[in-house]
């Protein structure tokens, strides 16, 4: 298992979207993030946890999560919803199983890649600003 492969290939799959304007694996408050360098993506790696049996191949389930920040400042009548909404699509369609499979092998590299868990959305009722942060599990058979 190659971590560094796994996680960089997984953030260029979602970070290559030309409607965001700052992307990286480094993550930003949302605070320091100026409304000029939004909408932005950043990815944070979380907990791996090891799943062993006795005469079983060693089953790895990884954490990563992505933070989503868009910001309609410059566009008081657009609702953020909308803009968090179709940005959250966006990465969805990316995260697409395979319609043979059913899994998202990440170009082979795991044995599947997917959304998992409650996303959790700012959507901006009070202010200008909106956050979406994405839990993706990270499946690998060893």
């Amino acid at each position: 298992m190659n971590r560094e492969l796994i996680f960089s290939t997984l953030f260029n799959l979602i970070a290559n979207n030309p409607s965001l304007v700052t992307t990286d694996r480094q993550v930003r408050p949302w605070s320091d993030v100026p409304p000029s360098e939004q909408p932005a993506l950043f990815m944070g790696q979380g907990d791996e946890h090891a799943i062993t049996r006795p005469g079983f191949p060693t089953k790895w389930e990884m954490q990563a999560n992505f933070y989503l920040y868009c910001n309609r400042s410059d566009d008081p009548a657009e609702l953020a919803a909308t803009q968090i909404n179709n940005l959250l699509d966006v990465i969805e369609l990316a995260l697409k199983p395979s319609p043979v499979t059913g899994y998202n092998t990440l170009g082979g590299l795991v044995f599947n890649c997917v959304i998992d868990g409650r996303i959790e959305t700012d959507e901006g009722l009070l202010g200008p600003q909106s956050v979406a942060i994405l839990p993706i599990k990270i499946t690998i058979v060893e």
